[in-house]
């Protein structure tokens, strides 16, 4: 518990670092409703310290800045349409950016280039068979690196209610079918498909499941996290009920929290840490 109370603090910690660094739309936004999801994410990774990461799927580059306050040394890799506009980031936060459709093109890195590597809500939404990126990512990790997954969880409860209900748990169609493919979820995973999916290039470390905004809080124009029941910010941006009457679906989320909370597979989200199986060649060491 006590390792788990550091972690978290320390993960936190990077976290304040960079909010006053974000844009006012994306603090109270993206970065607010992702919050936990990256906390419980870089308590796997705080020991990473001095190590030369690679983040796959960088965009919007939180995860990137907290890992750089930490003392990484980070690349970062993305396609050409989510480059754009940011080179300003990457340069500020002294942050490596390459450009690769992942799924489709090799990883532009030389063998054993990193110890560390994250690949976090990008799994979903993928094209093609992800096992290519699978090779891909072990050839340039070094003997023994770390690799954290982060992908939401097909057998969340909100999935299984859909289905009790005759609901498919797919989007409509006039939703699922638009012309940026990569941005919606083209397939989700079991927490056994996704350790398997990696098997047998990697060995799992850790495995958890996690919730991933369900306790998402807004943040001030100072950087302090709200409490959970201070919505002010955010309920108004969004207009989605919270400061006022909640509507039936808010409702219905806040019943779903407690089964989350009491059997994890319930959760929203998978998360695992893994170890490279490759092996440091004979008279060799790492750095």
């Amino acid at each position: 518990m006590g390792i788990d109370v550091h972690a978290s603090r320390v993960a936190r910690g990077a976290l304040q670092a960079i909010v006053l660094r974000l844009s006012d739309a994306e603090r109270k936004e993206y970065f607010n409703l992702h919050y936990w999801r990256y906390v419980e994410t870089l308590k796997e990774m705080i020991t990473w310290s001095g190590k030369r990461v690679l983040d796959i799927g960088i965009v919007p580059g939180h995860m990137a800045m907290a890992l750089r306050h930490l003392g990484c040394e980070v690349s970062g890799i993305t396609d050409d349409r989510l480059l754009q506009g940011m080179n300003g980031r990457w340069a500020a936060e002294k942050i490596a950016v390459s450009r690769a459709i992942v799924d489709k093109e090799p990883l532009p890195f030389p063998d054993d280039s990193f110890d560390g590597v994250l690949f976090t809500e990008v799994l979903e939404h993928l094209l093609y068979d992800p096992r290519k990126l699978v090779d891909e990512i072990y050839r340039v990790m070094r003997p023994n690196g770390e690799l954290v997954v982060s992908t939401p969880n097909v057998l969340r409860i909100e999935n299984k209610v859909k289905v009790i209900l005759g609901r498919n748990i797919y989007p409509r169609h006039e939703n699922f079918y638009f012309s940026d493919l990569y941005r919606r979820h083209n397939r989700e995973y079991t927490m056994q498909e996704l350790i398997d999916l990696f098997k047998p290039r990697f060995v799992t470390k850790k495995m958890r499941y996690i919730m991933m905004t369900d306790f998402a809080v807004p943040m001030s124009d100072n950087g302090k996290v709200f409490d959970i029941h201070e919505y002010a910010e955010v309920g108004k941006l969004r207009g989605n009920g919270y400061g006022s009457r909640r509507n039936l679906k808010e409702t219905a989320k806040l019943f779903l929290r407690l089964p989350k909370v009491l059997y994890p597979p319930f959760r929203s989200g998978l998360l695992v840490s893994f170890v490279s199986s490759k092996s440091t060649p004979q008279g060799r060491e790492t750095t």
